[in-house]
């Protein structure tokens, strides 16, 4: 027995497809009915499992496979298909073999033009290979047939059951990017019940070993049943793998979002925090340049910067928290338009206004009086348990300041913190 670490004649096919042929013609009974020899040619696979009524497109590549679909196809006659345990065995004997496989016929032989072939099987019924007789030119083995228990055709119950998978297969196409969508159309259009559950079982990208368990199970209704509680593990996995993109996707925008109120929000704790900000504001500049806002948001972000440098003897930590609330807020309710943070200094009052201003919902006049009521909740600022803005009230009070707001329905609003300050020279 030889082993190699690479191989380029891999029995294989894209198992992001399902097969191009979707049904067999005919029925069951013209599938199980018909004489197959004791000894047959055994064409090995490597990772892939046939079962009955399927057609499967292989990729033949080792000369000994080769040798023997172009006799069994000039001969008509059929052959033992089954799949190898190790996908890198070059010269399977039976112990690198699952025993269980399905009888096949050839229905084609294609040469393609990159020089490899392709053969197109039509699984039949299913066999044990017992052992094998020859290895040379190609392996033969000697295989009994096993018999289909078939449910009656009038079984209700199996119908069901036949359809509830056929609608699973249809979902975990729909919610998986493996398959193209026009798989669920071949899904659909399947009618025998027997072929529609060996054709999901023969292109579901299974585990090897989950596909053999289904290809030994003799019962189509306990096969049926195994197939649809697979089924439903795959479906959930996949849904849940979309549900993780879809909310990444929606993490990276809210990120976007957050980043640009984060850096509005690093100039305000810069402009509080005194020391050398000639510097500071020249790094936020450059960063400003980089910020893909629009041109008003970045003018008036530009302006609001260059003003006199200023400080404010608070607690840093506790008005940064209300501007942060201030700009959460707006963050949420804002679909279009701006949102714009600054601060204008007020010479002759020795007071400065920072400022959160939007184009938001808007408050109405009514609701206005009482959005900072303690435990009041208007929509647009519901946060907890309604504390928020009553909490950011009671702060500026107790730095000796003022909260002002103005706002306006359909155009937005500004929520203003008025505070001591004083130049600093």
């Amino acid at each position: 027995m030889k082993k190699r670490n690479y191989f380029s004649d891999i029995e294989d096919r894209n198992e992001n497809a399902f097969s191009v042929i979707a049904d067999f013609e005919g029925n069951e009974e013209q599938l199980m009915d018909i004489e197959v020899d004791e000894i047959l040619p055994v064409l090995p696979l490597r990772n892939m499992v046939l079962f009955p009524g399927v057609f499967m497109p292989v990729s033949v590549g080792r000369k000994s496979s080769l040798k023997l679909v172009r006799e069994a196809e000039k001969k008509s006659s059929y052959i033992a298909v089954v799949c190898q345990k190790a996908a890198d065995t070059e010269e399977p004997v039976l112990e690198d073999l699952h025993t269980i496989g399905t009888v096949a016929k050839i229905v084609r032989v294609l040469e393609m033009p990159d020089q490899t072939t392709t053969v197109i099987l039509q699984g039949s019924k299913r066999i044990e290979l017992k052992e094998i007789m020859e290895v040379a030119p190609y392996l033969k083995g000697r295989v009994t047939t096993l018999n289909e228990e078939i449910p009656a055709k009038d079984d209700k119950e199996f119908q069901a059951l036949v359809e509830a998978c056929k609608d699973l297969t249809v979902r975990y196409i729909k919610s998986s990017e493996m398959f193209p969508q026009d798989s669920a159309f071949a899904i659909k259009n399947i009618n025998n019940p027997m072929f529609l559950v060996d054709f999901i079982c023969t292109n579901l990208p299974l585990k090897k070993d989950e596909k053999i368990e289904l290809l030994r199970i003799d019962a189509l209704r306990a096969r049926t049943y195994r197939l649809l509680e697979i089924l439903n593990r795959e479906v959930q996995l996949a849904e849940i793998k979309e549900s993780i993109q879809m909310r990444a996707r929606e993490d990276i925008d809210q990120q976007q979002r957050e980043y640009f109120l984060q850096q509005q929000i690093k100039t305000i704790q810069d402009e509080l925090g005194g020391g050398s900000q000639e510097q500071e504001l020249e790094e936020m500049r450059k960063k400003a340049e980089t910020i893909k806002w629009n041109e008003e948001v970045k003018s008036t972000f530009l302006k609001e910067v260059d003003n006199i440098p200023l400080e404010i003897n608070v607690d840093r930590e506790r008005l940064i928290q209300v501007l942060t609330n201030f700009l959460n807020n707006a963050s949420k309710f804002t679909e279009i338009g701006y949102i714009k943070l600054g601060y204008i200094y007020l010479p002759d009052e020795g007071h400065v206004r920072i400022y959160v201003e939007d184009t938001g919902r808007g408050i109405p006049r009514e609701e206005q009086r009482m959005i900072f009521s303690r435990f009041y909740k208007q929509n647009e600022f519901s946060q907890g348990a309604g504390l928020g803005l009553s909490i950011c009230q009671v702060i500026i009070e107790k730095l000796g300041g003022r909260i002002d707001l103005k706002s306006e329905v359909g155009k937005g609003s500004r929520f203003t913190v008025i505070l001591p300050c004083r130049v600093v020279s």
